[in-house]
This record gives structure tokens, C-alpha cells and sequence, in this order.
């Protein structure tokens, strides 16, 4: 199975990152290095940052974290105890269920371990598409849609829970 990366090159996508921030998926030799988005690394002052590295030959994924510039924490979570990967999604405006407006995206990718126990490894965050809920018709909000912008939240994370459940070799589930 071949798998695919998101086409960083092409204009649409680049102007769809604008709108978005998710976390800078590359490769290191034959490993898999995802890194926190360095927007939000600049709005946060580099006070948290996280590195995971997928290592198909070692068959394990490595969390590494810092936290207030000097804290510093290492996991490895072999493959075999990683149950699934955890998927999710939350629309992060208020009166979502009950008003049109233009959602924002929060994406969110992790591990579920054979324990139970889920560790979170990335938010994928980003301007949402434009959502009707309303008791008015949607012809109401023509300018709010002809104007839509979104970004690429979407589908960066899923080409990465893709990437993680076919080289872990686990199901996706929804997180909890």
C-alpha cells in the first residue's frame, strides 16, 4: 500500500496551511517525524513542544516533550502496546448545535495503549467550513459561504492517522 503525503508544493494546499495549524509531518532515514507546528511553537514562545517518531525497524514510537523550556520528558510505546489509534473531532464554537456560523476545527490524533490508557499526540486546528444550523434557509447566508475559506486541518490529520494505523498496524477508534 502506498502512502501519501499532503502536497505542501501546490498553491491551494499552501494557502490552505494559512488557515490551519497542524503539525509538521516529515522524514528522518526510514522513520516517520511529526513536530509541532512551528506557528504554534512562535505563539507560545517555544514553552511546550512535541516530537514523535515512528521507527518501523525498532517497531516502536517515540513521544518527546518539553515543557516550560527545560522540562523534558521521553516515551517509547512499542508497537505491540499500542491497541488503536484515537481519532476526534470538536467544532470549538459556541452554540455550534444551534447557529450558522463558520466552524473551527479541532482535530485530534492519539493512542489508545492495551491498558486503556490514551495519550494524546497532536491537535490538527484550523478554519472549518461554514455550517448552517439555523431555524433560517441557507440562500439567508450566501455571502458567508461564496466567502468560505477553510484549511487543511482535515485532511492532514486523517493522511496521518492513516499513516500511523498502516505502519502500526491497528485499527482507528474515536477518542474519548
Amino acid at each position: 500500500m502506498a502512502l501519501t503525503f499532503p502536497d505542501s508544493t501546490s498553491g491551494t494546499s499552501s494557502i490552505m496551511r494559512l488557515f490551519s495549524i497542524c503539525p509538521r509531518v516529515g522524514k528522518r532515514g526510514c522513520r516517520i517525524v511529526a513536530k509541532t507546528a512551528w506557528r504554534l511553537r512562535i505563539l507560545l514562545f517555544g514553552l511546550a513542544v512535541r516530537e514523535v517518531e515512528i521507527d518501523p525497524q525498532a517497531e516502536a514510537i517515540r513521544l518527546n516533550s518539553r515543557y516550560l523550556w527545560f522540562f523534558r520528558r521521553h516515551h517509547v510505546f512499542p508497537y505491540g502496546d499500542v491497541e488503536a489509534i484515537t481519532y476526534g473531532y470538536h467544532d470549538n464554537v459556541l452554540g455550534a448545535s444551534w447557529s450558522a456560523h463558520d466552524s473551527s476545527d479541532w482535530f485530534s490524533v492519539g493512542l489508545r495503549l492495551v491498558d486503556g490508557k490514551e495519550i494524546h499526540l497532536f491537535h490538527f486546528i484550523g478554519e472549518g467550513s461554514f455550517t448552517n444550523n439555523s431555524m433560517f434557509p441557507d440562500w439567508m447566508y450566501w455571502g458567508e459561504r461564496v466567502l468560505d475559506v477553510e484549511g487543511s486541518q482535515e485532511r492532514e490529520s486523517k493522511a496521518f492517522v492513516e499513516l500511523l494505523s498502516t505502519m502500526v498496524r491497528v485499527e482507528v477508534v474515536p477518542s474519548s
